[in-house]
């Protein structure tokens, strides 16, 4: 229960602004994400950063839609929001390999670019 409604909490102490920029700042990173894997050239990279990047969006609508009653709650946590550390470390580790992921891709193209 600390975890499921944590987005409306936000919204009591925060209000509306406080809620927008939590859903900003998240798909901010969905959509870096997404960029991440657009620009990588690697099959394996591509998949596991398209993979990751839904893990984050669909944790994301489960809360959300939960707490406006359009999915039923699961206990899934808000990344990078929620209580819990195994929910954050879990979600600080996906974000490494994203960045992992787009430092090597961009080591690529800077290399092949002074090639």
């Amino acid at each position: 229960a600390t975890t499921d409604m944590i987005y409306s909490a936000f919204g009591e102490e925060l209000g509306l602004l406080g809620t927008v920029a939590i859903l900003v700042a998240l798909l901010l990173m969905v959509g870096a994400g997404l960029r991440i894997a657009a620009r990588t050239e690697r099959p394996f990279e591509q998949l596991l950063a398209t993979g990751l990047t839904v893990i984050l969006g669909v944790q994301t609508f489960i809360i959300i839609g939960g707490v406006l009653r359009v999915v039923p709650l699961t206990g899934v946590t808000l990344p990078f929001v929620s209580y819990g550390g195994s929910s954050l470390l879990g979600s600080y580790i996906l974000l490494a390999l994203l960045l992992r992921i787009s430092h090597d891709s961009n080591e690529r193209l800077q290399r092949g670019a002074a090639e």
